[in-house]
């Protein structure tokens, strides 16, 4: 069975523009009818022009280019070797029509590329001034190992003077090789002739590369950086760089600095940072922008870049951007004591509430239920195996039965056991427990870093095991909930005055018995994402009944309040 793991770099690269361009084709038309498009294999696998991406999509890789600094969003190539399925050779040439680069005695190949690397597959550009003899410029896979890729986007910038400069017939090949391997994408290609004087945006780093989401009271100090590079043909002695920090919402920059340069040989960086931390003055998107300046500069369209947006919540702190990459199970084994999860870093004193998980329907659970709860565990650091005899916190648990999880995947809040639990600042493990049924987990690749995520299972030499010790490189879509519940799911009282039966499970009627029958009562019952399903009042009665026959099965909350008590219990409606 192929194994879907991919490494993931965190910084955000663009495109280059270093110069000025006398070729460009961004594929926004598809692939140009003056291309050619062989397969030299005979197995039809050709290059195409995508706006979507690879064709599997539910795997924990990135099927899409990035959009961050390419044009991707209006179309780019693929080689899709993964949709081949087994076959025994793949080899596939996508090639110009002649680019004419007469009078131009510097000539430079610049595009974006993201290559995945499942076993041995090539990319090779190939560059050719009379369509019969070819020159290898560019392999893409070149430092990738099995079940590794490059950046994405990756920007490659290629001298090509030796075969192109002055000619007027030039081709650019992009030479597939690989059996049932990942993909290439391909963006952005373009021929220039450099600048005396350019300096670049290289790369930026979003506002913290750890979460997507980060709740208002640990985002204390976040930090961005950006690597400034010069491309062009001459040394540069000065030039600044602009760092601002914008609200996604308004438009409005909430932090600037200004960075002086250092002097910069042609093709070396600098990487720069602000002096200063930024803390977030409220909950919103934010996202970061890099603007570089420096006297005749021969080239403004690659002087500035802005990173993905991110997220500062009221109290969801997670790795996630709610796109699901695959699903990820333990399969540990009866009696396993199987855990998985991820690790959150805790900056100021705060109370977790609950946790929030997204479940894929890829499973079939057995009648009798699999339950489903989360512990938390002080960690040392990423280094370090989460300390499994120490539990701080059991959050409630969830019966997983058939027909639980709705078709594509939801997302399931479980409260803290007892209420919030209050953490110090440093380093908590969450994770879900299995011990004999899988459960589906949603895993993301929105964000990986080495040491966040670990395994737990008896038969490990040590217990513990980093995701990365078996090549897995994602995320768990696990959230930790700071300050309060979200809506419709709140933690149990301790002054519970009614009784429901039977419990836990009924096909649909339930009966609530009021030991106070004098009083007035609101039940609502919310499904386990916090949706309201049903609500209904009760004056002066020993028993209400509850009709909930028209909702599938799955588990519920039941909240009944009254003007003086508050009760929340768990029920599950099944064998309709």
């Amino acid at each position: 069975m192929k194994k879907y793991l991919l490494l993931f770099v965190i910084a955000i690269q663009c495109f280059h523009m270093n110069g000025q361009s006398f070729f460009s084709e961004d594929f926004a038309s598809g692939i140009p009818g003056s291309w050619t498009n062989v397969d030299n294999s005979g197995n039809n696998v050709l290059w195409r022009a995508t706006t979507t991406g690879a064709l599997n999509q539910a795997v924990p890789v990135d099927p899409h280019l990035s959009t961050i600094g390419t044009s991707a969003s209006n179309g780019y190539l693929i080689l899709d070797s993964d949709s081949a399925g087994l076959v025994l050779t793949e080899n596939s040439d996508l090639t110009t029509a002649a680019i004419n680069c007469s009078g131009h005695s510097i000539v430079y190949l610049s595009f974006n590329e993201y290559f995945a690397q499942f076993g041995s597959s090539q990319g090779i550009v190939k560059v050719s001034n009379d369509n019969i003899n070819w020159v290898d410029v560019h392999n893409a896979e070149t430092g990738l190992v099995a079940d590794s890729g490059t950046a994405n986007p990756y920007p490659v910038e290629i001298d090509i003077s030796a075969t192109a400069a002055n000619q007027a017939t030039v081709y650019i090949r992009f030479n597939y090789i690989g059996a049932y391997d990942y993909w290439w994408f391909v963006d952005d290609v373009q021929l220039l002739e450099p600048s005396a004087t350019d300096l670049s945006v290289n790369s930026i780093v979003e506002l913290d590369t750890e979460y997507t989401r980060i709740p208002l009271s640990q985002a204390t100090a976040l930090n961005l950086s950006a690597e400034i590079k010069n491309v062009g043909l001459s040394s540069t002695a000065s030039g600044t760089a602009l760092l601002e920090l914008v609200d996604a919402g308004s438009t409005l920059t909430v932090f600037s600095e200004v960075v002086n340069l250092q002097s910069l040989s042609p093709g070396n960086s600098q990487t720069v940072v602000p002096s200063m931390a930024f803390s977030p003055p409220a909950a919103a998107s934010y996202y970061s922008r890099v603007t570089v300046t420096i006297a005749g500069d021969g080239n403004a369209g690659n002087n500035t870049m802005l990173s993905d947006n991110v997220m500062v919540s009221d109290s969801v702190y997670s790795r996630d951007d709610d796109a699901i990459s695959g699903v990820q199970q333990i399969g540990s084994g009866a009696g396993e004591d199987g855990i998985a999860g991820q690790n959150f870093m805790v900056n100021t004193i705060v109370d977790l509430t609950s946790v929030t998980v997204f479940l894929q329907d890829t499973f079939s659970f057995s009648a009798s239920g699999t339950p489903l709860f989360l512990t938390v565990h002080p960690q040392a650091n990423n280094a370090t195996a989460p300390d499994s005899a120490m539990v701080l916190a059991v959050t409630d648990t969830l019966m997983l039965y058939p027909g639980t999880i709705p078709a594509g995947g939801a997302f399931f809040t479980l409260p803290i056991q007892g209420g919030s639990i209050h953490l110090m600042p440093g380093l908590y493990f969450i994770g879900f427990h299995e011990d004999a049924d899988p459960i589906p987990m949603g895993i993301t690749s929105s964000k990986y870093s080495p040491g966040a995520v670990w395994v737990h299972a008896n038969s490990l030499p040590d217990g513990w095991a980093r995701a990365e010790d078996f090549g897995f490189q994602f995320a768990y879509m696990i959230r930790a909930n700071f300050g309060m519940v979200p809506d419709g799911v709140d933690e149990l009282s301790k002054n519970i005055n009614v009784t429901i039966f039977p419990n836990p499970s009924s096909s649909g009627i339930f009966y609530i018995i009021f030991e106070r029958p004098e009083r007035n009562y609101s039940i609502k019952v919310f499904n386990a994402m916090g949706q309201l399903e049903s609500k209904s009042t009760f004056h002066s009665v020993q028993q209400g009944q509850v009709n909930l026959a028209f909702l599938p099965d799955g588990i519920y909350t039941v909240q009944i309040s009254s003007n003086e008590f508050f009760s929340a219990q768990k029920i599950c409606v099944a064998g309709k």
